[in-house]
């Protein structure tokens, strides 16, 4: 590909559509020339830490997504997913730290809310747990995944009706009586 007459912008939309097309390794290759010519380009940054963490390759996932928090701190996003690879890895705090963050910098951040109410009923911080997911709920009360996560905190506080009508709502599950259930 001749490059010479190509500018920052169309090197970037071209780096786009090779990721929309999950052709990440000519991705890559053209989001770097884009961080070449402009190294603050907040959304090659952004795109790059994507495409990593969707590789696999969290440790340039981070270093993307904290160049992308360089360049704005107030990239809720970028403090979100953040949160997400260090929960893939196992370092809850630092997960838990970064889902606050994100709220900090984006207070009806839905995702945020619902990732650390999840993790921290994971860690049997069930009161904060409810409290972030019902914030969330409040954001959008249709919200499939925070409906569904809001019914397994509801179990684990034996408000198991309640529970199960949010798990319902949030995954369509089809209820069946003990009469409409036969073991062969």
């Amino acid at each position: 590909m001749k490059d010479n007459n190509l500018n920052v912008q169309e090197f970037f939309l071209l780096a786009v559509k090779k990721h929309r097309e999950n052709s990440f390794k000519l991705a890559v290759e053209l989001y770097e020339k884009v961080l070449k010519i402009k190294p603050n380009h907040l959304d090659a940054n952004y795109n790059l830490a994507k495409i990593f963490y969707e590789l696999g390759e969290n440790k340039k996932a981070i270093s993307y997504y904290k160049k992308t928090i360089d360049i704005n701190p107030k990239d809720a996003d970028a403090y979100n997913n953040m949160g997400v690879i260090y929960q893939d890895l196992g370092d809850h705090i630092k997960a838990i730290n970064f889902y606050k963050k994100a709220i900090q910098a984006n207070p009806n951040y839905i995702n945020a809310y619902n990732n650390l109410g999840t993790i921290l009923g994971g860690h049997n911080q069930i009161s904060e747990a409810k409290k972030n997911i019902e914030i969330s709920l409040k954001i959008d009360p249709n919200r499939k995944k925070t409906c569904e996560n809001y019914g397994n905190i509801l179990l684990k506080i034996n408000q198991h009706s309640r529970g199960l009508q949010y798990i319902k709502k949030g995954t369509g599950f089809i209820s069946f009586s003990q009469k409409d259930f036969k073991i062969i």
